[in-house]
Protein backbone atom coordinates (compact mmCIF):
# COMPACT_ATOMS: atom_id res chain seq x y z
CA UNK A 1 0.00 0.00 0.00
CA UNK A 2 2.96 2.44 -0.45
CA UNK A 3 6.82 2.79 1.21
CA UNK A 4 6.56 6.41 0.25
CA UNK A 5 5.74 9.65 2.78
CA UNK A 6 3.01 9.15 5.51
CA UNK A 7 1.30 10.68 3.53
CA UNK A 8 1.27 9.13 0.66
CA UNK A 9 0.30 5.66 3.11
CA UNK A 10 -2.58 7.50 4.24
CA UNK A 11 -4.39 7.66 1.08
CA UNK A 12 -3.19 3.96 0.39
CA UNK A 13 -4.52 2.41 2.91
CA UNK A 14 -7.99 4.94 2.68
CA UNK A 15 -8.20 3.57 -1.06
CA UNK A 16 -7.27 -0.03 -0.29
CA UNK A 17 -10.18 0.01 2.22
CA UNK A 18 -12.39 1.86 -0.09
CA UNK A 19 -12.10 -0.46 -3.11
CA UNK A 20 -12.79 -3.38 -0.53
CA UNK A 21 -16.16 -2.23 0.40
CA UNK A 22 -16.89 -1.99 -3.66
CA UNK A 23 -15.63 -5.48 -4.11
CA UNK A 24 -18.08 -7.08 -1.82
CA UNK A 25 -19.60 -10.62 -3.96
CA UNK A 26 -23.32 -11.13 -2.30
CA UNK A 27 -24.65 -7.12 -2.67
CA UNK A 28 -24.39 -4.16 -5.19
CA UNK A 29 -22.32 -1.79 -3.45
CA UNK A 30 -24.56 1.16 -2.09
CA UNK A 31 -24.56 3.17 0.67
CA UNK A 32 -26.15 1.02 3.21
CA UNK A 33 -24.08 -1.91 2.16
CA UNK A 34 -20.95 0.11 3.49
CA UNK A 35 -22.81 1.40 6.29
CA UNK A 36 -23.34 -2.03 7.23
CA UNK A 37 -20.10 -3.39 6.56
CA UNK A 38 -18.20 -0.28 8.14
CA UNK A 39 -19.11 -1.75 12.13
CA UNK A 40 -17.66 -5.27 11.35
CA UNK A 41 -14.76 -3.68 9.37
CA UNK A 42 -14.28 -2.01 13.22
CA UNK A 43 -14.43 -4.88 15.06
CA UNK A 44 -12.33 -7.09 12.80
CA UNK A 45 -9.58 -4.29 13.46
CA UNK A 46 -9.84 -4.26 16.57
CA UNK A 47 -9.21 -8.03 16.65
CA UNK A 48 -6.32 -8.16 14.71
CA UNK A 49 -4.24 -5.34 13.23
CA UNK A 50 -4.08 -7.01 9.96
CA UNK A 51 -6.96 -6.91 8.00
CA UNK A 52 -7.64 -9.30 4.73
CA UNK A 53 -9.61 -7.38 1.74
CA UNK A 54 -12.83 -5.53 3.29
CA UNK A 55 -14.89 -7.53 0.82
CA UNK A 56 -14.15 -10.56 2.80
CA UNK A 57 -15.16 -9.37 6.05
CA UNK A 58 -18.53 -7.91 4.70
CA UNK A 59 -19.01 -11.24 2.73
CA UNK A 60 -19.15 -13.26 6.03
CA UNK A 61 -21.13 -10.70 7.54
CA UNK A 62 -23.66 -11.33 4.50
CA UNK A 63 -23.88 -14.63 5.11
CA UNK A 64 -24.02 -14.39 8.45
CA UNK A 65 -27.26 -11.87 8.11
CA UNK A 66 -28.49 -14.44 5.71
CA UNK A 67 -27.86 -13.28 2.11
CA UNK A 68 -27.92 -15.65 -0.47
CA UNK A 69 -25.28 -16.86 -1.97
CA UNK A 70 -25.40 -14.80 -5.69
CA UNK A 71 -22.20 -13.37 -6.72
CA UNK A 72 -24.39 -12.05 -10.40
CA UNK A 73 -24.77 -8.90 -8.27
CA UNK A 74 -21.43 -7.98 -7.36
CA UNK A 75 -19.13 -5.01 -9.02
CA UNK A 76 -16.65 -6.36 -11.55
CA UNK A 77 -13.52 -4.71 -10.80
CA UNK A 78 -12.77 -3.83 -14.73
CA UNK A 79 -9.39 -5.86 -14.22
CA UNK A 80 -9.25 -9.49 -15.66
CA UNK A 81 -6.71 -10.39 -13.00
CA UNK A 82 -8.91 -9.36 -10.16
CA UNK A 83 -12.25 -10.68 -11.71
CA UNK A 84 -10.22 -14.04 -12.25
CA UNK A 85 -9.13 -14.29 -8.24
CA UNK A 86 -12.78 -12.78 -7.24
CA UNK A 87 -14.33 -15.92 -9.22
CA UNK A 88 -11.78 -18.60 -7.78
CA UNK A 89 -12.48 -17.25 -4.26
CA UNK A 90 -16.61 -17.52 -4.91
CA UNK A 91 -15.87 -20.86 -6.05
CA UNK A 92 -13.20 -22.33 -3.03
CA UNK A 93 -14.54 -19.87 -0.40
CA UNK A 94 -17.66 -18.29 -0.26
CA UNK A 95 -19.59 -21.43 -1.85
CA UNK A 96 -17.94 -23.33 0.41
CA UNK A 97 -18.68 -21.55 3.28
CA UNK A 98 -22.34 -21.51 2.03
CA UNK A 99 -23.01 -24.95 2.22
CA UNK A 100 -21.32 -25.53 5.78
CA UNK A 101 -23.81 -26.50 8.13
CA UNK A 102 -22.10 -24.56 10.79
CA UNK A 103 -22.51 -21.32 8.89
CA UNK A 104 -25.83 -21.83 10.06
CA UNK A 105 -25.58 -22.64 13.37
CA UNK A 106 -23.39 -19.40 13.85
CA UNK A 107 -26.07 -16.85 12.26
CA UNK A 108 -29.14 -18.46 14.57
CA UNK A 109 -26.26 -17.66 17.72
CA UNK A 110 -25.76 -14.28 16.35
CA UNK A 111 -29.10 -13.90 15.58
CA UNK A 112 -29.71 -14.27 19.72
CA UNK A 113 -26.69 -11.67 20.52
CA UNK A 114 -27.57 -8.04 21.34
CA UNK A 115 -27.35 -5.83 18.52
CA UNK A 116 -24.25 -4.30 20.26
CA UNK A 117 -22.22 -7.59 19.90
CA UNK A 118 -23.05 -8.59 16.52
CA UNK A 119 -20.11 -6.22 15.12
CA UNK A 120 -17.73 -8.61 17.02
CA UNK A 121 -19.36 -11.49 16.66
CA UNK A 122 -18.91 -11.52 12.91
CA UNK A 123 -15.21 -10.75 13.62
CA UNK A 124 -14.97 -13.29 15.94
CA UNK A 125 -15.93 -15.52 12.89
CA UNK A 126 -13.58 -13.55 10.10
CA UNK A 127 -10.76 -14.16 12.42
CA UNK A 128 -11.58 -18.13 13.15
CA UNK A 129 -12.21 -18.60 9.12
CA UNK A 130 -8.50 -16.90 8.51
CA UNK A 131 -7.02 -19.03 11.23
CA UNK A 132 -8.32 -22.16 9.97
CA UNK A 133 -7.44 -20.79 6.57
CA UNK A 134 -3.68 -20.39 7.56
CA UNK A 135 -4.31 -16.91 5.58
CA UNK A 136 -1.11 -14.63 6.52
CA UNK A 137 -1.37 -12.23 3.74
CA UNK A 138 -3.80 -9.63 5.73
CA UNK A 139 -2.62 -5.83 4.85
CA UNK A 140 -1.02 -3.84 8.41
CA UNK A 141 -3.45 -0.81 8.90
CA UNK A 142 -2.76 1.74 10.83
CA UNK A 143 -6.27 1.53 13.41
CA UNK A 144 -6.30 5.64 13.11
CA UNK A 145 -6.28 5.95 9.54
CA UNK A 146 -9.02 3.05 9.50
CA UNK A 147 -10.99 4.97 11.98
CA UNK A 148 -10.54 8.38 10.18
CA UNK A 149 -11.80 6.47 7.02
CA UNK A 150 -14.69 4.61 8.91
CA UNK A 151 -16.25 7.64 9.99
CA UNK A 152 -16.56 9.41 7.04
CA UNK A 153 -20.61 9.15 5.70
CA UNK A 154 -21.03 5.60 3.71
CA UNK A 155 -22.22 7.59 0.72
CA UNK A 156 -18.23 9.94 0.83
CA UNK A 157 -16.82 6.53 1.17
CA UNK A 158 -18.40 3.93 -1.62
CA UNK A 159 -17.42 7.38 -4.12
CA UNK A 160 -13.98 7.06 -2.87
CA UNK A 161 -13.75 3.37 -3.64
CA UNK A 162 -15.86 3.47 -6.81
CA UNK A 163 -13.54 6.24 -8.19
CA UNK A 164 -10.12 4.14 -6.66
CA UNK A 165 -11.85 0.74 -8.58
CA UNK A 166 -12.19 3.09 -11.83
CA UNK A 167 -9.09 4.76 -11.94
CA UNK A 168 -7.22 1.54 -10.48
CA UNK A 169 -5.52 4.01 -7.75
CA UNK A 170 -3.09 2.29 -5.91
CA UNK A 171 -1.08 1.78 -9.52
CA UNK A 172 0.11 -1.97 -9.76
CA UNK A 173 1.01 -2.31 -6.37
CA UNK A 174 -2.35 -2.29 -5.07
CA UNK A 175 -4.18 -4.46 -7.77
CA UNK A 176 -1.35 -7.29 -7.30
CA UNK A 177 -1.93 -7.14 -3.63
CA UNK A 178 -5.70 -7.93 -3.92
CA UNK A 179 -5.10 -10.35 -6.36
CA UNK A 180 -2.67 -11.98 -4.26
CA UNK A 181 -5.12 -11.93 -1.23
CA UNK A 182 -8.11 -13.41 -3.21
CA UNK A 183 -5.76 -16.18 -4.56
CA UNK A 184 -4.33 -17.16 -1.31
CA UNK A 185 -7.26 -17.47 -0.21
CA UNK A 186 -8.92 -19.86 -2.89
CA UNK A 187 -5.80 -21.62 -2.39
CA UNK A 188 -5.48 -22.62 1.19
CA UNK A 189 -9.49 -23.27 0.95
CA UNK A 190 -8.99 -26.22 -1.62
CA UNK A 191 -6.89 -27.90 0.87
CA UNK A 192 -9.10 -27.48 4.43
CA UNK A 193 -11.67 -30.36 4.85
CA UNK A 194 -13.92 -27.83 6.62
CA UNK A 195 -13.92 -24.01 7.22
CA UNK A 196 -15.57 -23.35 10.44
CA UNK A 197 -15.35 -25.89 13.42
CA UNK A 198 -17.53 -26.11 16.62
CA UNK A 199 -15.33 -23.90 18.50
CA UNK A 200 -16.58 -20.85 17.04
CA UNK A 201 -20.02 -21.33 17.42
CA UNK A 202 -19.62 -22.32 21.00
CA UNK A 203 -17.78 -18.95 21.67
CA UNK A 204 -21.22 -17.28 19.71
CA UNK A 205 -23.60 -19.16 21.90
CA UNK A 206 -21.43 -18.43 24.88
CA UNK A 207 -19.92 -14.62 23.39
CA UNK A 208 -22.01 -13.21 26.54
CA UNK A 209 -20.30 -14.83 29.28
CA UNK A 210 -16.65 -14.84 27.44
CA UNK A 211 -15.80 -12.12 27.15
CA UNK A 212 -12.38 -11.77 27.09
CA UNK A 213 -9.98 -12.90 24.27
CA UNK A 214 -7.88 -15.43 26.30
CA UNK A 215 -11.28 -17.11 27.68
CA UNK A 216 -12.27 -17.52 24.65
CA UNK A 217 -9.31 -18.96 23.01
CA UNK A 218 -9.60 -21.52 25.55
CA UNK A 219 -13.07 -22.79 25.50
CA UNK A 220 -12.48 -23.13 21.73
CA UNK A 221 -9.50 -25.57 22.37
CA UNK A 222 -11.68 -27.18 24.41
CA UNK A 223 -13.98 -27.58 21.71
CA UNK A 224 -11.57 -28.55 19.06
CA UNK A 225 -9.43 -30.97 21.73
CA UNK A 226 -12.75 -32.81 22.57
CA UNK A 227 -13.81 -32.96 18.85
CA UNK A 228 -10.39 -34.43 18.45
CA UNK A 229 -11.34 -37.01 20.86
CA UNK A 230 -14.26 -38.22 19.81
CA UNK A 231 -12.75 -38.40 15.96
CA UNK A 232 -9.62 -40.62 17.63
CA UNK A 233 -11.95 -42.82 20.31
CA UNK A 234 -14.21 -46.02 18.33
CA UNK A 235 -17.95 -45.04 18.02
CA UNK A 236 -18.00 -48.24 20.82
CA UNK A 237 -15.97 -49.74 23.37
CA UNK A 238 -15.78 -53.06 25.36
CA UNK A 239 -17.55 -53.04 28.33
CA UNK A 240 -15.30 -54.06 31.67
CA UNK A 241 -17.17 -56.86 33.04
CA UNK A 242 -17.62 -55.44 37.14
CA UNK A 243 -18.63 -57.80 39.83
CA UNK A 244 -20.66 -55.49 41.49
CA UNK A 245 -24.43 -55.32 42.27
CA UNK A 246 -26.59 -53.49 40.68
CA UNK A 247 -27.87 -50.18 41.93
CA UNK A 248 -31.39 -49.95 41.47
CA UNK A 249 -33.18 -46.00 40.80
CA UNK A 250 -33.60 -44.38 44.17
CA UNK A 251 -36.89 -44.55 45.69
CA UNK A 252 -37.95 -40.68 45.37
CA UNK A 253 -37.40 -41.38 41.71
CA UNK A 254 -39.63 -43.82 40.80
CA UNK A 255 -42.64 -41.33 40.13
CA UNK A 256 -40.66 -40.15 37.53
CA UNK A 257 -40.97 -43.65 35.62
CA UNK A 258 -44.46 -44.80 36.27
CA UNK A 259 -45.66 -47.61 34.00
CA UNK A 260 -49.44 -47.57 32.81
CA UNK A 261 -51.75 -44.63 32.30
CA UNK A 262 -51.33 -42.10 29.74
CA UNK A 263 -48.39 -40.00 29.28
CA UNK A 264 -48.32 -38.22 25.78
CA UNK A 265 -50.23 -37.29 23.26
CA UNK A 266 -49.43 -38.73 19.58
CA UNK A 267 -51.18 -38.37 16.14
CA UNK A 268 -51.14 -42.17 15.68
CA UNK A 269 -53.51 -44.94 17.87
CA UNK A 270 -56.59 -46.71 18.38
CA UNK A 271 -59.91 -44.72 18.55
CA UNK A 272 -60.47 -46.04 22.07
CA UNK A 273 -57.57 -43.43 23.27
CA UNK A 274 -58.67 -40.59 21.18
CA UNK A 275 -58.49 -37.48 22.65
CA UNK A 276 -62.02 -35.89 23.16
CA UNK A 277 -61.76 -32.63 22.47
CA UNK A 278 -61.35 -34.09 18.60
CA UNK A 279 -64.97 -34.45 18.45
CA UNK A 280 -65.55 -31.19 18.13
CA UNK A 281 -64.47 -31.93 14.36
CA UNK A 282 -67.22 -34.00 14.23
CA UNK A 283 -70.69 -32.14 12.13
CA UNK A 284 -73.75 -31.71 14.50
CA UNK A 285 -76.44 -34.33 13.42
CA UNK A 286 -78.98 -32.18 12.35
CA UNK A 287 -76.69 -30.89 9.56
CA UNK A 288 -76.63 -34.81 8.62
CA UNK A 289 -78.63 -35.46 5.30
CA UNK A 290 -81.88 -37.47 4.93
CA UNK A 291 -81.47 -40.92 6.46
CA UNK A 292 -79.31 -39.85 8.86
CA UNK A 293 -76.50 -39.46 6.53
CA UNK A 294 -74.16 -36.85 5.95
CA UNK A 295 -73.79 -35.60 2.18
CA UNK A 296 -70.45 -34.54 2.86
CA UNK A 297 -67.21 -35.72 4.60
CA UNK A 298 -66.35 -33.16 7.51
CA UNK A 299 -63.33 -32.09 9.11
CA UNK A 300 -62.85 -35.55 11.39
CA UNK A 301 -62.81 -37.20 8.39
CA UNK A 302 -60.23 -35.66 7.15
CA UNK A 303 -58.31 -35.31 10.21
CA UNK A 304 -58.60 -39.07 10.51
CA UNK A 305 -57.91 -39.53 6.44
CA UNK A 306 -54.59 -37.24 6.79
CA UNK A 307 -53.28 -38.93 9.92
CA UNK A 308 -53.67 -35.82 11.84
CA UNK A 309 -55.95 -36.87 15.00
CA UNK A 310 -54.63 -36.99 18.07
CA UNK A 311 -54.34 -40.38 20.86
CA UNK A 312 -53.77 -40.51 24.28
CA UNK A 313 -50.46 -43.00 24.25
CA UNK A 314 -49.36 -44.78 27.40
CA UNK A 315 -45.85 -45.10 29.33
CA UNK A 316 -44.37 -47.67 28.43
CA UNK A 317 -41.12 -46.73 30.41
CA UNK A 318 -38.72 -48.82 32.78
CA UNK A 319 -39.81 -48.88 36.17
CA UNK A 320 -36.64 -48.77 37.22
CA UNK A 321 -33.01 -47.87 36.04
CA UNK A 322 -29.67 -48.43 37.28
CA UNK A 323 -28.42 -45.30 39.27
CA UNK A 324 -24.54 -44.39 37.96
CA UNK A 325 -22.77 -41.54 39.40
CA UNK A 326 -19.40 -40.07 37.78
CA UNK A 327 -17.83 -38.12 39.66
CA UNK A 328 -14.60 -35.68 37.79
CA UNK A 329 -12.76 -33.86 40.55
CA UNK A 330 -10.10 -31.27 40.04
CA UNK A 331 -7.07 -31.13 42.04
CA UNK A 332 -5.71 -27.97 42.79
CA UNK A 333 -2.48 -28.42 42.16
CA UNK A 334 -3.68 -28.66 38.21
CA UNK A 335 -2.60 -24.79 38.28
CA UNK A 336 0.85 -26.11 37.62
CA UNK A 337 -0.97 -27.57 34.31
CA UNK A 338 -1.35 -24.68 32.66
CA UNK A 339 1.80 -25.27 30.99
CA UNK A 340 1.91 -25.85 27.07
CA UNK A 341 4.39 -28.65 25.97
CA UNK A 342 5.56 -28.19 22.31
CA UNK A 343 4.12 -31.72 21.06
CA UNK A 344 0.61 -30.79 22.12
CA UNK A 345 -2.17 -28.31 20.89
CA UNK A 346 -2.83 -26.89 23.91
CA UNK A 347 -2.29 -26.29 27.55
CA UNK A 348 -2.50 -29.75 29.91
CA UNK A 349 -5.07 -28.64 31.82
CA UNK A 350 -7.02 -27.51 28.69
CA UNK A 351 -6.32 -30.98 27.10
CA UNK A 352 -7.98 -32.34 30.19
CA UNK A 353 -10.88 -30.25 30.11
CA UNK A 354 -11.61 -31.39 26.91
CA UNK A 355 -11.08 -34.48 26.95
CA UNK A 356 -13.31 -34.78 30.06
CA UNK A 357 -16.21 -32.71 27.31
CA UNK A 358 -15.90 -35.90 25.38
CA UNK A 359 -15.99 -38.52 28.02
CA UNK A 360 -19.49 -36.52 29.09
CA UNK A 361 -20.84 -36.96 25.34
CA UNK A 362 -19.52 -40.50 24.84
CA UNK A 363 -21.33 -41.57 28.63
CA UNK A 364 -25.07 -40.01 27.84
CA UNK A 365 -24.74 -41.64 24.99
CA UNK A 366 -23.46 -44.94 25.62
CA UNK A 367 -25.33 -45.25 29.30
CA UNK A 368 -28.66 -43.58 28.44
CA UNK A 369 -30.72 -46.47 29.95
CA UNK A 370 -29.52 -45.78 33.11
CA UNK A 371 -30.15 -42.91 36.09
CA UNK A 372 -26.50 -41.55 34.93
CA UNK A 373 -25.31 -38.14 36.80
CA UNK A 374 -22.26 -36.11 35.78
CA UNK A 375 -20.51 -34.37 38.31
CA UNK A 376 -17.47 -31.69 38.08
CA UNK A 377 -15.88 -30.95 41.17
CA UNK A 378 -12.75 -28.23 41.65
CA UNK A 379 -11.45 -28.81 45.11
CA UNK A 380 -10.20 -25.74 47.21
CA UNK A 381 -6.64 -25.46 48.28
CA UNK A 382 -5.34 -25.64 51.73
CA UNK A 383 -5.83 -21.73 52.22
CA UNK A 384 -9.70 -22.36 51.36
CA UNK A 385 -9.14 -20.82 48.12
CA UNK A 386 -10.61 -22.33 44.94
CA UNK A 387 -7.42 -21.82 42.38
CA UNK A 388 -9.17 -23.04 38.87
CA UNK A 389 -12.26 -20.46 39.31
CA UNK A 390 -11.83 -19.29 35.77
CA UNK A 391 -11.86 -23.19 34.73
CA UNK A 392 -14.81 -23.84 36.53
CA UNK A 393 -16.76 -20.85 34.49
CA UNK A 394 -15.61 -22.86 31.31
CA UNK A 395 -16.53 -25.76 32.46
CA UNK A 396 -19.85 -24.53 33.20
CA UNK A 397 -20.06 -23.79 29.50
CA UNK A 398 -18.92 -27.13 28.35
CA UNK A 399 -21.48 -29.02 30.40
CA UNK A 400 -24.17 -26.54 29.74
CA UNK A 401 -26.51 -29.17 27.62
CA UNK A 402 -26.22 -31.81 30.42
CA UNK A 403 -26.58 -29.09 33.14
CA UNK A 404 -29.94 -27.73 31.71
CA UNK A 405 -31.06 -31.78 31.06
CA UNK A 406 -30.32 -32.26 34.84
CA UNK A 407 -27.89 -34.75 34.17
CA UNK A 408 -24.54 -32.81 34.98
CA UNK A 409 -23.46 -30.19 37.30
CA UNK A 410 -20.72 -28.08 38.22
CA UNK A 411 -19.94 -27.96 42.38
CA UNK A 412 -16.84 -27.32 45.55
CA UNK A 413 -15.34 -29.29 47.65
CA UNK A 414 -13.11 -28.25 50.64
CA UNK A 415 -10.98 -31.04 49.70
CA UNK A 416 -10.52 -34.43 48.43
CA UNK A 417 -11.81 -36.01 52.00
CA UNK A 418 -14.81 -34.06 52.20
CA UNK A 419 -15.55 -35.65 48.65
CA UNK A 420 -14.51 -39.36 49.71
CA UNK A 421 -17.00 -38.54 53.00
CA UNK A 422 -19.90 -37.86 50.55
CA UNK A 423 -19.27 -40.04 47.82
CA UNK A 424 -19.45 -42.92 50.11
CA UNK A 425 -22.36 -42.03 51.16
CA UNK A 426 -24.38 -41.05 48.24
CA UNK A 427 -22.52 -45.10 46.75
CA UNK A 428 -25.60 -46.61 49.33
CA UNK A 429 -27.87 -45.78 46.32
CA UNK A 430 -25.82 -45.65 43.69
CA UNK A 431 -23.06 -47.01 41.47
CA UNK A 432 -19.97 -44.17 41.92
CA UNK A 433 -16.72 -43.86 39.80
CA UNK A 434 -14.29 -40.92 40.66
CA UNK A 435 -11.88 -39.43 38.32
CA UNK A 436 -9.50 -37.50 39.78
CA UNK A 437 -6.96 -34.73 37.75
CA UNK A 438 -4.61 -33.60 39.57
CA UNK A 439 -0.69 -32.74 38.56
CA UNK A 440 0.89 -35.54 41.12
CA UNK A 441 0.30 -39.24 41.40
CA UNK A 442 -2.78 -40.92 43.62
CA UNK A 443 -2.72 -40.35 47.26
CA UNK A 444 -1.61 -43.65 49.44
CA UNK A 445 -4.88 -43.80 50.85
CA UNK A 446 -6.86 -43.92 47.96
CA UNK A 447 -7.07 -47.51 48.70
CA UNK A 448 -9.40 -46.76 51.53
CA UNK A 449 -12.45 -46.14 49.01
CA UNK A 450 -13.53 -49.01 49.30
CA UNK A 451 -17.44 -48.36 47.86
CA UNK A 452 -15.96 -46.07 45.44
CA UNK A 453 -14.25 -46.83 41.98
CA UNK A 454 -11.10 -44.58 41.70
CA UNK A 455 -9.72 -43.70 38.58
CA UNK A 456 -6.89 -40.91 38.57
CA UNK A 457 -4.98 -39.11 35.88
CA UNK A 458 -1.11 -37.73 36.18
CA UNK A 459 -1.15 -34.66 34.63
CA UNK A 460 2.93 -34.02 35.45
CA UNK A 461 4.19 -34.56 32.46
CA UNK A 462 3.18 -34.34 28.53
CA UNK A 463 2.09 -37.87 28.27
CA UNK A 464 -0.50 -38.81 31.31
CA UNK A 465 -0.02 -41.55 33.58
CA UNK A 466 -3.91 -43.31 34.41
CA UNK A 467 -4.02 -45.03 37.15
CA UNK A 468 -7.28 -46.67 36.92
CA UNK A 469 -9.35 -48.71 39.54
CA UNK A 470 -7.82 -51.71 39.24
CA UNK A 471 -4.40 -49.76 40.90
CA UNK A 472 -2.03 -50.58 37.71
CA UNK A 473 -0.91 -47.53 36.53
CA UNK A 474 -1.06 -47.50 32.60
CA UNK A 475 2.55 -47.17 30.92
CA UNK A 476 1.34 -44.17 28.64
CA UNK A 477 4.48 -41.81 29.97
CA UNK A 478 6.47 -44.00 27.66
CA UNK A 479 4.58 -43.15 24.40
CA UNK A 480 6.92 -41.73 21.60
CA UNK A 481 3.32 -39.03 20.62
CA UNK A 482 1.89 -37.72 23.62
CA UNK A 483 -1.52 -36.93 21.44
CA UNK A 484 -1.40 -40.82 21.38
CA UNK A 485 -0.98 -41.19 25.07
CA UNK A 486 -3.40 -39.12 25.82
CA UNK A 487 -6.28 -40.67 23.25
CA UNK A 488 -5.18 -43.97 25.16
CA UNK A 489 -5.48 -43.03 28.43
CA UNK A 490 -9.34 -41.61 27.35
CA UNK A 491 -9.73 -45.30 25.73
CA UNK A 492 -9.10 -46.91 28.38
CA UNK A 493 -10.39 -44.07 31.00
CA UNK A 494 -13.74 -44.81 29.21
CA UNK A 495 -13.62 -48.63 29.59
CA UNK A 496 -13.26 -48.72 33.04
CA UNK A 497 -16.57 -46.56 33.17
CA UNK A 498 -18.53 -48.41 31.07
Amino acid sequence: MGAGSLGDEARDTERWLAVGFCLGRLTRPSAESVALASPWVRAALEEAPQLPPVGVIADVGQLLAGAALDSSRALSSGDPAVDRALARYDEHVLGRLAADPRLEAAADALARLPERQRPAAVALVVEHLLGNLGFDGGAPVRPAIARRLLNRPPAELLDLGLSALRHQAGGAEGVAALVASYEELAQRARHLRMLLSDAIVFALENLEVLRSRAQRLAAGQMVEIAAAFDKAIPQRLRRIVRRRGDVQTRVEDDSHYPTGGFSAISNSGSLENLVSSELAYMDPAEEAGEGGEREANDLFDVRYAEGELLYYTRDESVFSRNRRLIVFSLAPDLVQARFKDAQLPAQRLVMALGLLLSAARRLSDWLRDEALELRVVLLDDERGVAPLSEEREVATLLLGEWIDKGVACVKRAESLDALRTQLEGEAARAEVDLVSFASSGPREGRVGWQKVLCNHLDLSASAPVLTPASGQASPLRDAADPWQAWVDAARQLLRQLL
